[in-house]
């Protein structure tokens, strides 16, 4: 299990500069983790990017939300 951090990068949303964690064992799972919860859109016109995997430990600390 790995935890994938994501910002929102959406200029027009108030949510911009926003990063959270998806915990899951693939880049596929956490894509669609995020497109559950923002919508296909957000992944279609780049208004959220994936930054890293981290480990659970390493994403407890830096203590962002986790979906």
């Amino acid at each position: 299990m790995k935890d994938y951090l994501f910002e929102i990068i959406d200029e027009d949303s108030e949510l911009c500069g926003e990063q959270f964690f998806v915990e899951c064992d693939s880049w596929e799972e956490a894509w669609q983790v995020v497109i559950d919860n923002f919508g296909k859109d957000a992944m279609l016109y780049h208004k959220i990017e994936g930054i890293g995997e981290y480990s659970p430990e390493e994403a407890e600390i830096l203590g962002y939300d986790t979906y």
